[in-house]
C-alpha cells in the first residue's frame, strides 16, 4: 500500500488534522497513525529514527530499534516540516519512496514496508526546489496528490463554525454547559486577521471557556486585547440596532451602498451561524453571488 500526498499551508492551518482525517477515512488500523516532525529531531538522528538501527551499529546503540517506518507498516506516516530534511537525508527518503525498502543502520538485508506517507511543509517546496534546497525528484514523488490549506483569514466562512466547534469541545473538557458567544464577540472574531490561523483561534476559545461561567454569554471584555485592539481587516459596518441600519447620506453613493450590503451580509451570516449556503438563501442570492459580493467588498481574501 503506497500512497503519497503532500499538504501545504501556513503554520496552524490544520495540516495534521487533515492528515488524520485522511487516515481515519482509510482502511488502515485506527491507531496506526504516526506523526514525525522532521524539524524537531536533530538532523544527524533523523535517519536512525526513521530507518532504525541494529544493536552495536554505532556508539550508543545499546539495543536494536526497528525504526518509525517499519513500525508504521500498514498505517499512515505523517512527515511534518519535510522541508527541513537535510540534503543528505533527502535521497535516502526518495529511495524508500521508490522501492518501499528499509535498510536499518548496521544491517545488510532490507525490509519491505507498505504504508501511506503524507508530507507537510509550511515552506513553499516549489520555491525551495528552484533555489536548489530541496530535491525536485523528491518533491514530485511526494506531490502525487497535493492539498493546499488556505490560511484562516481567507476562509471567512469557517471562522464562526470553527469557533463554535472549539467552544463545544472545551465546554465538554471543562464540564461547562451552555456557554455562548455574544454577537459583538462573533463580529470581533470575524474582523480579526488570525495570523496564527486555526491554532490561534482554538487557543483564544480555550481561554474564553476557562474563565466563563456555565450558562454564561462570552462578552467583549473577555476577549484578549490583541483581538479586540487589532485593526479590523475590513471597513467596519455602519451602526446596526435591532436589525435596523443607520447610514450617513453625505457620503458617495457607492460607499453607502457598500455599507448597506456589508451590514446585510454580516447580519445574515451571524444568524446562519457562518453557513454560506444558508446566508445566501437569507439574502436571496446564489452561493456564487454571495461569494462575488464578498469578494467585491474585500472579504473573500481578507485584504480589506
Amino acid at each position: 500500500m503506497f500512497c503519497y500526498r503532500s499538504i501545504g499551508g501556513e503554520s496552524g492551518t490544520g495540516k495534521e488534522v487533515v492528515a488524520r482525517a485522511i487516515h481515519a477515512l482509510s482502511k488502515s488500523p485506527p491507531d496506526r497513525f504516526v506523526p514525525f516532525n522532521c524539524a524537531a529531531v536533530p538532523k544527524d538522528l533523523v535517519e536512525s529514527q526513521l530507518f532504525g538501527y541494529r544493536k552495536g551499529s554505532y556508539t550508543g546503540a545499546v539495543e536494536s530499534f526497528m525504526g518509525i517506518l517499519r513500525s508504521t507498516s500498514g498505517g499512515t506516516l505523517f512527515l511534518d516540516e519535510v522541508a527541513d530534511l537535510s540534503p543528505e537525508m533527502q535521497p535516502k527518503l526518495l529511495r524508500f519512496l521508490d522501492r518501499g525498502e528499509v535498510l536499518p543502520l548496521g544491517e545488510v538485508t532490507p525490509h519491505h514496508v507498505s504504508l501511506r506517507v503524507i508530507a507537510a511543509a509550511n515552506a513553499n517546496l516549489e520555491e525551495l526546489v528552484r533555489a536548489g534546497r530541496f530535491r525536485a525528484d523528491l518533491y514530485y514523488r511526494l506531490s502525487i496528490i497535493h492539498l493546499h490549506i488556505p490560511p484562516l483569514r481567507e476562509r471567512w466562512d469557517d471562522i464562526l463554525p470553527l469557533a463554535r466547534h472549539f467552544l463545544d469541545g472545551f465546554c465538554a473538557r471543562y464540564r461547562k454547559t451552555a456557554v455562548s458567544l455574544s454577537t459583538d464577540v462573533q463580529r470581533a472574531l470575524l474582523d480579526y486577521h488570525w495570523p496564527g490561523n486555526v491554532r490561534e483561534l482554538a487557543n483564544v476559545i480555550n481561554g474564553l471557556v476557562v474563565f466563563a461561567k456555565p450558562g454564561s454569554v462570552v462578552t467583549m471584555d473577555m476577549l484578549p486585547a490583541h483581538v479586540t485592539h487589532a485593526e479590523p481587516r475590513r471597513q467596519p459596518p455602519s451602526t446596526q440596532m435591532g436589525g435596523y441600519l443607520t447610514v450617513a447620506l453625505d457620503r458617495p453613493l457607492q460607499e453607502t451602498l457598500d455599507r448597506v450590503e456589508q451590514a446585510a451580509i454580516e447580519r445574515a451570516l451571524l444568524h446562519s451561524r457562518g453557513r454560506a449556503t444558508e446566508t445566501a438563501k437569507r439574502l436571496g442570492l446564489s452561493r456564487k453571488g454571495l461569494y462575488l459580493k464578498r469578494r467585491r467588498l474585500g472579504w473573500a481574501n481578507g485584504r480589506a
